[in-house]
């Protein structure tokens, strides 16, 4: 049985025990409300080193998308590296964003912004957050009106996603219980598709095939998952 520790986006601990490999990294996102800000705000949370990785696949993975380097700030004991983005649209025209990725030594945040590299550099100013053991903790509030808190981390021959036990995830689930196992009950999320869910006593995890075998099923039943407090 193997074991990861990760922190989630608000810097809440989640624990993970298998039967699988363990050693994939793992993504957090959400919106948060940075202050004076009207409107709530997507976050990613990655590894360390995302926007190395992504300027190393740009030029084959999005041949579609325009993008030009902006500039480089120190912000928070970190670097805000800046891009402007253009993407074709389905109506035929073009969308154009000011991305940016803060990169600290224990993850990275990276976003988007409709204005420029001065409303980016803005944004992250109001944003308030830390690095801690395990990634990086966003102190600003949670706002979970258009989506709930979630973890993202492939688990031997499954895709895992984690959701905290919150009120707006419990309206989600199943009001009956489910076939009983280790961590809680489990579900199928549909009758003819393959994913399974499994609730436990902190967490609802959606887990989803990465193979054409069923072995995610056999992960799922193992898997123990707790979202824990934050740091």
């Amino acid at each position: 049985m193997a074991t990861a520790r990760h922190a989630a986006l608000d810097g809440s601990e989640v624990t993970l025990s298998a039967d699988a490999d363990m050693s994939f990294p793992m993504t957090a996102f959400g919106f948060v409300r940075p202050r004076g800000m009207r409107s709530p705000q997507p976050l990613n949370i990655f590894p360390p080193g995302k926007s190395d990785r992504l300027l190393a696949d740009a030029p084959t993975a999005f041949a579609e998308v325009d993008y030009e380097l902006l500039a480089e700030a120190d912000v928070n004991g970190g670097v805000l590296r800046l891009a402007r983005i253009r993407r074709p649209t389905a109506t035929g025209g073009a969308r154009e964003l000011t991305y940016g990725i803060w990169e600290g030594t224990t993850g990275s945040i990276s976003t988007s912004v409709r204005g420029d590299g001065a409303a980016m550099e803005d944004l992250f100013g109001r944003l308030r957050f830390r690095q801690v053991v395990r990634g990086i903790a966003v102190d600003s509030p949670v706002d979970e009106s258009i989506r709930p808190l979630r973890c993202l981390k492939q688990v031997g021959p499954a895709l895992v996603e984690i959701r905290p036990l919150t009120a707006t995830v419990r309206r989600s689930l199943p009001r009956t219980a489910g076939r009983r196992v280790p961590a809680g009950d489990m579900y199928r999320r549909t009758e003819t598709g393959r994913d399974v869910l499994v609730v436990t006593d902190t967490a609802a995890v959606y887990v989803a095939p990465t193979t054409s075998t069923d072995e995610h099923v056999d992960v799922a039943a193992g898997l123990s998952v707790t979202w824990g407090p934050r740091a």
